[in-house]
C-alpha cells in the first residue's frame, strides 16, 4: 500500500513579513494622525486652559477722600492671567457678577458685547457726557468695539486683539466705569452696560469690591469655570 503524506499549504513568509509591515504603517499613520488632531484642537481650546484673577485695574483711581476733579481715562476692568500650557480663546469667554449695588448690581458681558459708546470719553472719540466722565474712571477711544483684550503696555495693535492669549499673558474685562462707592467704609463701584443698536439699554449692572458681590468667568462653549470669587478692595491694581 502505497502511502500518500499531505502537504500543508502556509503564506510565503516574504509574504507574511509585508503583510505585518503594512499594518503596522497603517496603525502608526492612525495614531500619528489622531495625536496631531488631538494637539492641534487643545492649542486653541478655551476649555482646558487655565485662568487666575489678578485683580479690578482702577486705572490709578484710588478711594481717597472726596472724587476727582477731573476724569481719569484708562481700560478699568477685571484682569485675568491664563495660567498653564495651553492658550486661551477669549471670543467664548462670559464675565457675571452679581452683588448689592442698588437695584442693578447684576450683569453679565462676553467678549460679543462692546463697550457702550456713551461711557467712552468723549474727548476720546467716544461720546460720554462730562457728567458721566466726572468722578470716574473712564475707558478711552481704544475700547471702541472691544470688551476683552490683552492688558500691559507695549502691545501693538494686532497683538493687543489678538483672540487667542498664551499662557503667562493677561488680559482685561473692560468696565464702563469704575467710581467710587457710597458705602461707608468706602469701596470701589464697578458699572458694566451694553446698548442696543437703537441705543437703548441692553444690559446695565454694577458690583461693588466691598465683598458682598461675587464675580463668575466662564467658558461659554464648554461650561468651564474658570474663576467665581467675591470683589474685594485689597484685589485693586
Amino acid at each position: 500500500m502505497v502511502m500518500r503524506k499531505n502537504k500543508d499549504t502556509a503564506v510565503s513568509p516574504v509574504i507574511g513579513v509585508m503583510l505585518m509591515l503594512v499594518i503596522t504603517i497603517i496603525i502608526a499613520a492612525v495614531v500619528s494622525f489622531s495625536a496631531t488632531g488631538f494637539l492641534g484642537s487643545a492649542s486653541t481650546s478655551g476649555g482646558s486652559a487655565d485662568v487666575k484673577f489678578i485683580g479690578l485695574y482702577t486705572g490709578g483711581y484710588t478711594l481717597g477722600e472726596g472724587y476727582p476733579n477731573t476724569a481719569t481715562i484708562g481700560e478699568g476692568g477685571m484682569v485675568f492671567e491664563v495660567t498653564g500650557n495651553t492658550p486661551l480663546d477669549v471670543t467664548n469667554l462670559r464675565l457675571s457678577g452679581s452683588g448689592s449695588v442698588g437695584s442693578g448690581g447684576s450683569f453679565a458681558v462676553s467678549y460679543n458685547t462692546p463697550v457702550a459708546l456713551d461711557w467712552i470719553s468723549s474727548t476720546e472719540g467716544g461720546t460720554a457726557s462730562s457728567g458721566k466722565v466726572r468722578s470716574h474712571l473712564t475707558q478711552p477711544a481704544s475700547s471702541i468695539d472691544h470688551r476683552i483684550v490683552k492688558f500691559g503696555e507695549g502691545w501693538r495693535n494686532e497683538e493687543k486683539y489678538n483672540t487667542i492669549v498664551q499662557p503667562g499673558e493677561r488680559f482685561v474685562v473692560l468696565a464702563e466705569y469704575v467710581m467710587k462707592g457710597y458705602g461707608n467704609p468706602p469701596s470701589y463701584m464697578i458699572g458694566f452696560a451694553a446698548r442696543n443698536t437703537d441705543g437703548s439699554t441692553a444690559i446695565s449692572g454694577a458690583i461693588s469690591s466691598d465683598g458682598n458681590s461675587l464675580i463668575t468667568l466662564m467658558d461659554m462653549k464648554t461650561g468651564k469655570v474658570y474663576y467665581s470669587g467675591a470683589l474685594t478692595n485689597d484685589q485693586a491694581i
